[in-house]
C-alpha cells in the first residue's frame, strides 16, 4: 500500500479505498451468502457498486422489470438491496451505505426510469466517477478493519455452483433422442431409436 495511505484503481485517479471483490462471493451471514461486485469506502460512507451487463430495450412497470416486448426479468435492484442489508448486518457499524447500478453496456437503454433510481447508465459515468473524485476522506482504522474484515471473508469459489465428479471416460456418449431421451441405436448403416422400432 503506498505511503499516503490511498490506492489506486483502474479510473487512473487515487481513492481513499477500494475493495474490489469482482463478482465473488463475500461473506457467510446467518447461512446467508451475498455479493459484492466493488465497494468504495470513504471515511464517512461506503459505496456499493452492482455492475450490470444487460443490453436491450428494458422498463419498469409496477416495480417489475421487463424487456421491451413485455417478458418480466429478475429485479435488477432486488440483489443490490439484499446485499446491503446484510452488509449492514455484518459489520454492525454505524456508517452509511449508498449502492448505485452501474450499467456498463452502451446498448442497455431503461424507458420511463425514475429519476430516484440509484443507476448510472454508460452517459452518466463521468459524471458519477467526479462526484466520487470530490469526496477526499482520510483512511482510519475504521476503514482498514471494513476491508480487511470483508477480504478475510472473500470466497474464490462459488459455493452454489455443484458440478458433480464424473470421468470423461466413463460417460456414455453418442446422439440422444430428443422425445425420450434415450440413446439412438447404431445397426450397420442405420440409425434408431429403441422405442420407435
Amino acid at each position: 500500500m503506498p505511503e499516503n495511505g490511498s490506492w489506486t484503481v483502474g479510473w487512473k485517479k487515487t481513492y481513499p479505498l477500494i475493495v474490489s471483490l469482482s463478482t465473488t462471493y463475500c461473506s457467510k451471514q446467518n447461512r446467508n451468502l451475498f455479493q459484492l461486485d466493488t465497494l468504495v469506502i470513504f471515511q464517512e460512507k461506503l459505496f456499493i457498486l452492482d455492475a450490470k451487463h444487460n443490453a436491450g430495450d428494458f422498463y419498469i412497470d409496477d416495480d417489475k422489470w421487463k424487456i421491451i416486448s413485455g417478458t418480466e426479468i429478475q429485479d435488477l435492484l432486488l440483489q443490490m438491496k439484499r446485499s446491503m442489508t446484510l452488509l449492514r448486518k455484518l459489520l454492525r457499524m454505524n456508517i452509511p451505505i449508498a449502492s448505485y447500478l452501474i450499467f456498463t453496456n452502451s446498448e442497455f437503454y431503461l424507458y420511463n426510469d425514475s429519476p430516484d433510481l440509484p443507476a448510472v447508465f454508460p452517459t452518466q459515468m463521468p459524471r458519477f466517477l467526479k462526484k466520487l473524485n470530490s469526496q477526499r476522506s482520510r483512511i482510519g482504522v475504521k476503514e482498514k478493519k471494513i476491508a480487511e474484515q470483508l477480504l478475510a471473508l472473500h470466497k474464490h469459489d462459488n459455493p452454489h455452483m455443484c458440478v458433480p465428479e464424473y470421468d470423461y471416460d466413463r460417460l456414455e456418449k453418442g446422439v440422444v433422442c430428443g422425445a425420450c431421451c434415450s440413446f439412438m441405436v447404431y445397426k450397420g448403416r442405420n440409425v434408431y431409436v429403441p422405442h420407435v422400432e
